[in-house]
């Protein structure tokens, strides 16, 4: 038996709710070197439009108002319509990597420092919109390159990016490798680095 951490918001566990509670979901959850939480998802920001949403606690489960003022930040690409964040990757100086579907264009990775704001290093402005792939899931390599994975084309669909967000051509000569193993629907809801 598993018991709760009473010492994380005194009683082990935390319910956030918005102003809009129904779509609120968390999609990516990591540890920030410094022992801060990340929690990142799609946030309701009213009853028509979702945006990527992040959430960081502090160690004992509180929000951390070093982040975005109130613990919260909410980034909305496509402009009051859709956007979700369904996978994340945390790097060793605490920045991160956000990736998920966006009504801007199809999709979204976004790069965030420790503290929520965009790190306009990646892609010119922090977020690179994607035509062609919705990340799922992610994982940032040792050379820094960003592998995602998407299944909206049935089959198993890998991409990979390069730290500053080109396409990496090293990867399969174009960036991308297309795989059909049963000939039907192949579903790849998950990345991982051997």
């Amino acid at each position: 038996l598993i018991d709760l951490d009473p010492t994380f918001n005194s009683d082990g566990e935390l319910l956030y709710l918005e102003a809009e509670p129904d779509n609120d979901r968390p999609k990516a959850l990591f540890i920030q070197p410094t022992g801060k939480i990340v929690a990142a998802g799609s946030l309701n920001s009213n009853i028509y439009q979702q945006d990527f949403g992040i959430v960081r606690l502090t160690t004992d489960g509180n929000y951390d108002n070093t982040f975005d003022t109130d613990g919260i930040a909410v980034s909305d690409f496509s402009g009051g319509h859709y956007d979700a964040a369904y996978a994340g990757a945390m790097l060793s100086d605490g920045k991160f990597y956000l990736g998920g579907a966006s009504m801007l264009d199809y999709g979204i990775i976004a790069k965030y420092n420790a503290n929520g704001t965009f790190d306009n290093a990646f892609s010119a402005n922090g977020w690179l919109s994607l035509s062609d792939i919705q990340p799922v899931d992610m994982v940032v390599q040792s050379n820094g390159a960003i592998v995602v994975v998407d299944n909206g084309f049935s089959d198993f669909f890998v991409k990979r990016y390069t730290s500053s967000g080109a396409i990496d051509n090293s990867f399969d000569s174009d960036g991308e490798v297309m795989l059909d193993f049963a000939g039907t629907l192949d579903w790849n809801n998950v990345v991982c680095l051997d």
